[in-house]
């Protein structure tokens, strides 16, 4: 939130308009994951008119802010990316600082939620071409986020020793030494090939918690003992904006051009992986399967079934009927605004099926 201009001395332009191009990015991104989370896709309703997070731009104390729309609150995650990348110039001492380009690569990811695929395609695109980034090797993918800032790391969250949040680190929501709450499913590991370097993602631990993989635990995020909770959390890797460019492409008709990119991505972690054939919608779905495996356990699976009006099915579910299965469209696809939001302000209003 900005109250006032500030106008840095000439030699410091450079650093301030950096930091300043940080901040936007930041409100950029909050934004960002908030209409994500509290609102329905931006598609959802043909102009987007249907209800976001409130837009607020300058510190009100006062202030009893209604929600703007998901139209509104997406032009100002645009404007607030664009003025970023125009402002920030300086490459990061690594990728736990924002950079123009990391701020691309979301942005790309935001057209690709838009379904605006041509501009889509063409952030993705200007991201790779720097050639600042490149994938991992396979020998290398299992443990970039315990070492951190690997070479595909364009933005991610660094953790350390001195900020170590313990067993409430990301790892330990999935490690039996941590809560172990959250398990693969089957349908996720029947996607994984033989060989596939990402089945390594996952490890046998001793407490099994019931079902066919209760003693299969996460391991995507896998510092223990004295390291616990030093792996970096992704924010996006450059293996998302390939895929991101093959989904843009493949909704665009151009099938060679999406086929490529998802070979690069499949084959980086199955060198004997077959070229990718598919075409049309049978493409479409490899690319999300992939994106599934890829991306798994980095927050994105809801959210692209979600702005593909998929449904939510969960094999091997012990749970009610209607927690197993969760048909498109359903209120349960998004957050209820909270109550302490509600309670002080009259103008905040709550999403539909969580009352008033």
């Amino acid at each position: 939130m900005i109250n006032a201009e500030i106008e840095p001395p000439t030699s410091l332009t450079e650093e301030f308009n950096q930091i300043l191009g940080e901040a936007y990015a930041l409100r950029a991104l909050a934004y960002f994951d908030l209409v994500r989370l509290f609102a329905q896709h931006y598609t959802f309703t043909s102009d987007a008119s249907h209800l976001g997070v409130p837009i607020v731009l300058e510190f009100d104390v006062e202030s009893k802010p209604a929600r703007n729309t998901v139209a509104e609150v997406y032009s100002q995650i645009i404007d607030d990316f664009n003025q970023a990348i125009s402002l920030m110039s300086i490459d990061p001492a690594n990728a736990g600082y924002f950079s123009s380009e990391a701020a691309q690569a979301l942005l790309s990811r935001v057209y690709l939620y838009m379904e605006d695929f041509g501009q889509a395609e063409s952030l993705a695109t200007a991201v790779i071409s720097t050639g600042k980034f490149s994938l991992v090797s396979a020998a290398d993918y299992p443990m970039q986020f315990f070492n951190g800032n690997s070479p595909e790391a364009i933005l991610e969250i660094n953790f350390n020793l001195a900020d170590n949040p313990g067993a409430d680190h990301i790892g330990g929501m999935y490690k039996e030494s941590g809560y172990g709450d959250y398990l693969p499913s089957e349908d996720l590991l029947n996607l994984i090939p033989d060989g596939d370097v990402r089945s390594t993602l996952f490890r046998i631990d001793t407490t099994s918690i019931g079902g066919i993989y209760g003693n299969l635990r996460v391991d995507k995020y896998p510092s223990e003992g004295a390291d616990i909770a030093t792996d970096n959390v992704p924010v996006i890797r450059l293996s998302e904006v390939y895929l991101i460019r093959a989904e843009a492409r493949a909704k665009s008709s151009d099938d060679a051009g999406a086929q490529a990119d998802l070979n690069l991505i499949r084959q980086r972690a199955l060198p004997t992986a077959p070229d990718v054939t598919a075409t049309g919608a049978d493409l479409i779905t490899e690319i999300l399967n992939e994106r599934r495996i890829e991306l798994a356990f980095e927050g994105h699976s809801i959210f692209d079934v979600t702005r593909n009006e998929l449904d939510v099915v969960r094999d091997d579910c012990t749970a009610p009927a209607n927690a197993c299965s969760i048909s498109y469209p359903n209120d349960r696809f998004i957050l209820a605004i909270p109550i302490e939001e509600t309670d002080v302000n009259p103008n905040m209003v709550q999403n539909d099926s969580y009352g008033q």
